[in-house]
């Protein structure tokens, strides 16, 4: 009962056991301060805890690389898209040989829309095209990305690493994909898909490989 945010569910529960348990809704209410009070305290010393000392299901290191990879991911995706707003001829050439480079649905989402308004209006103007997005944080992303602190002197090599990026992230993404997959055919018994993953994963990593070996 303790961990139940809401007043009013707790208030219900008190009733219940009041009725239940012949025990007054006073007493009820005082064993539930005290055992608020303790759970507070709990927390506020468990929070003192070195993260050295922290209990490993917390997974502190896990969660801020996690954390870490998105930000580096949003930034390689909101500079790159920064670029595709100013420069039509970097749009033609991704949307001809890196059309799914994107890794986050939503700016994946407003690439395609980008094309379509490169279609009509041949130029660049990321004003025009924010109006034009119905849905605010599709048009949130976009302003963002026209805002971006780019340095320009240096456009062609933070587009370059952006792509090289993304595309590794790409790969990485696939990889998780296939070894879920392989791990679903392996509990279902379905040896055969699993080699096929198996397979699959060796030339991503391959692929992963060479990504890397070029930026060596």
């Amino acid at each position: 009962l303790a961990k139940r945010p809401s007043p009013i569910e707790r208030d219900l529960v008190i009733r219940q056991m009041e009725e239940e348990t012949n025990v007054s809704e006073e007493a009820l209410q005082q064993l539930l301060t005290k055992k608020v009070g303790r759970q507070v305290q709990e927390e506020r010393k468990y929070a003192t805890i070195p993260s050295s000392e922290a209990s490993n299901e917390q997974m502190p290191i896990y969660t801020e690389n996690r954390q870490r990879k998105q930000n580096a991911t949003n930034r390689a995706e909101k500079m790159l898209l920064h670029y595709l707003l100013n420069d039509g001829e970097l749009f033609d050439r991704i949307y001809v040989e890196l059309f799914d480079l994107f890794y986050h649905e939503e700016y994946q989402t407003v690439f395609i829309e980008l094309a379509a308004f490169y279609e009509q209006y041949k130029t660049p103007d990321y004003h025009r095209f924010a109006e034009s997005i119905a849905n605010p944080s599709l048009r949130k992303i976009v302003l963002e990305a026209a805002m971006y602190d780019s340095n320009e002197e240096f456009a062609a090599q933070e587009i370059e690493d952006c792509i090289h990026y993304l595309r590794k992230e790409k790969v990485k993404g696939q990889i998780d994909e296939k070894q879920h997959e392989q791990n679903e055919a392996l509990r279902s018994n379905n040896h055969t898909r699993a080699q096929e993953l198996a397979r699959e994963i060796i030339q991503l990593r391959k692929s992963l490989s060479a990504m890397e070996a070029v930026l060596r």
